[in-house]
């Protein structure tokens, strides 16, 4: 899960500046993705919405937790819960990338304060991710470090 979620990072750098629609798809998937490979580390179960079953997620045939119930489950169960500057940032990216996904009109690519807003949203949703990985759950992540800042060095995140 974590790799994918690289993937999906490094995949939003190229993005960034003349589709920013496509890059919050691929930052929130990433900010999933890493909630769920914490939760994963815990237990695989975590991971499913309802009624586990280790041979279908093993086969991929199960529908994961969403953004509420994979944080909720790392507070409750897991007593590591995502801090909460970083969880408001992640879900107001996740509400820009619901209506991106579901919504998606040409003009909103097209509105200079629409695009400079989501690219706020998305450099501080950057910025939490990275917090989270790099320093909350940073002995669960840190293999991943190195990947991290060759992605941030290569973006409009730098710090």
């Amino acid at each position: 899960m974590t790799s994918n979620a690289m993937t999906n990072m490094r995949l939003s750098i190229g993005d960034l500046t003349n589709r920013p629609n496509r890059a919050v798809v691929q930052i929130y998937t990433a900010i999933e993705l890493v909630l769920k490979a914490r939760l994963f580390e815990e237990h695989w179960s975590l991971v499913v919405a309802k009624n586990p079953d280790k041979d279908k997620f093993d086969a991929g045939d199960f529908v994961s937790v969403a953004f509420d119930e994979a944080c909720k489950r790392l507070d409750i169960v897991v007593k590591d819960p995502v801090p909460s500057n970083a969880k408001m940032s992640f879900d107001a990216l996740r509400k820009i990338r619901n209506k991106i996904v579901h919504f998606y009109t040409e003009d909103m690519i097209g509105d200079p304060q629409v695009v400079n807003n989501t690219r706020e949203v998305l450099k501080e949703a950057w910025n939490h991710l990275h917090g989270v990985i790099d320093v909350t759950w940073s002995k669960h992540f840190h293999l991943f470090k190195i990947e991290i800042e060759r992605i941030e060095s290569n973006s409009m995140f730098k710090r």
